[in-house]
């Protein structure tokens, strides 16, 4: 398969300002207006990678790790002080990509387009038509509107770089994962592989985060929150009272597969560490994820309320828990996590060894046979 990007050993460094630099007029003057020594430090440094065209590539890590450094240095807007980068085809930035094309008009009216915007002649462009239409592997939907085409057709042969601060996203968006940790390469590899090992690390970083000297609290149903047992987090925003609620506004523990559910968090999120990430998670008893969602938060500073309705709970009869948490909105830092405070059990229809347990029904008619 052909590789669209080649790193081999990159490395990035830039000049920082050292503490001895002149403060006032009078010691620049003394000093013979030197600016006193620069120090460096690699913002990205041996860094070696293969993206085989097509793919899509996740870059996932903290504030600092160099993931913006990498992607310049990729793109060509800045040249690497060690190592080397190749990049096969032309490079566009992720929101461009498709900006020219037309739902409306068929795949060869939009290859044309294209063409012209990306500054070929008429004649350049029809000359490269059956070559753009045999890679992209289109000569059966070359004809028709580009709104009849899928998300990956439309796509065809691009090769993207994604960055993000989102397990999920990367997760869903990409075929294989970098982590960067301090410039580094510190995994990369399957999504869930390297997007599991990150979630570890941010867990033991809220681990370091926590206060030692938290007082217990106890949620409605009477559980113990415990800092360094079951809640984590730095605190700078946080989270009180958490209530699981029925269709009619009722607290709950135990609910009908199938029913509504709300679940409500009050919340204290000052300006300084606005805006939040709220999260929750259902998980089963044997720790299988069932349900993994977010949203943005602004400063509550007076205290406020997020909410979670879940408009059907479609889960097969057991015993569930739900962890919520606040995090920073680049998701790099924890501020109030729960982690197995609130359990609730469903109850009805069971669905053997699975998990959901949605309205179905079964039909059996006659078939017909053909020789």
């Amino acid at each position: 398969m052909t590789t669209a990007i080649t790193l081999r050993s990159v490395g990035k460094h830039y000049g920082r300002a050292g503490a001895d630099r002149p403060q006032t007029l009078k010691e620049t003057t003394l000093r013979g207006f030197k600016t006193g020594r620069k120090e460096r430090f690699w913002a990205v440094q041996d860094v070696s990678l293969d993206v085989t065209a097509g793919r899509t590539v996740g870059i996932i890590g903290p504030n600092g790790a160099g993931k913006s450094t990498l992607l310049r240095l990729i793109a060509g807007v800045e040249r690497p002080d060690s190592g080397t980068v190749e990049v096969q085809g032309r490079i566009g930035a992720l929101l461009e990509l498709g900006a020219s094309f037309h739902l409306e008009l068929t795949g060869v009216e939009n290859i044309m387009l294209s063409s012209v915007v990306a500054g070929l002649t008429r004649r350049e462009a029809r000359a490269r038509l059956p070559d753009i239409v045999e890679f992209a592997q289109l000569e059966d939907f070359i004809g028709s509107p580009l709104r009849t085409y899928s998300t990956g057709v439309v796509m065809a042969g691009v090769t993207i770089m994604f960055v993000s601060h989102d397990p999920a996203r990367i997760r869903e968006l990409c075929d294989e994962v970098v982590w960067l940790r301090g410039g580094r390469v510190a995994a990369a590899g399957p999504p869930m592989e390297v997007t599991a090992r990150y979630v570890q690390s941010q867990a033991e970083a809220a681990r370091r985060l926590t206060p030692r000297d938290v007082p217990d609290a106890y949620t409605p149903a009477g559980v113990k929150l415990e800092a360094h047992r079951n809640r984590f987090g730095s605190l700078e925003a946080q989270i009180g009272a958490v209530r699981i609620l029925n269709a009619w506004n009722e607290p709950c523990s135990t609910m009908e597969s199938g029913s509504p559910v709300r679940l409500e968090m009050d919340v204290a999120i000052p300006d300084n560490a606005a805006p939040a990430i709220a999260s929750a998670t259902v998980r089963r008893a044997d720790e299988l994820i069932c349900l993994d969602t977010y949203s943005e938060v602004r400063a509550q500073p007076q205290g406020g309320r997020v909410t979670l309705h879940i408009e059907r709970l479609d889960l097969a009869a057991g015993e569930y828990v739900f962890d919520v948490g606040l995090y920073s909105g680049d998701w790099t830092r924890t501020y109030d996590y729960h982690f197995g405070a609130y359990p609730f059990s469903v109850t009805g229809r069971a669905a053997g060894a699975g998990m959901m347990a949605p309205p179905l029904s079964w039909s059996v008619g006659a078939g017909v046979s053909t020789r």
